[in-house]
């Protein structure tokens, strides 16, 4: 069985091809409350992670071990959360 790699974020574990929503602006990423998207990489040795936001155009954006804060797992969210895109 091949495993997928993974990355921890506070108490959570993140893996590539789990959604996650980023949980506040971030202008320097171009990234929003509320976005969702999916992870493709992981880089366990420099704590990043690349995320693809689909939408008018997909972006790949590769969050620094300072920002991965900013994400959690979104398999089941609040509508206050999803609201936060709108």
């Amino acid at each position: 069985m091949l495993q997928k790699r993974q990355i921890k974020i506070g108490d959570k574990i993140v893996r590539e091809g789990d959604r996650v929503i980023q949980t506040r602006n971030n202008y320097d990423l171009g990234i929003f409350n509320g976005d969702i998207g999916k992870v493709v990489t992981v880089d366990g040795t420099d704590m990043t992670c690349g995320v693809l936001f689909p939408g008018g155009g997909d972006r790949l954006i590769t969050y620094k071990k300072e920002v991965l804060n900013e994400l959690q797992l979104a398999y089941a969210i609040t509508i206050h959360k999803s609201q936060g895109s709108e």
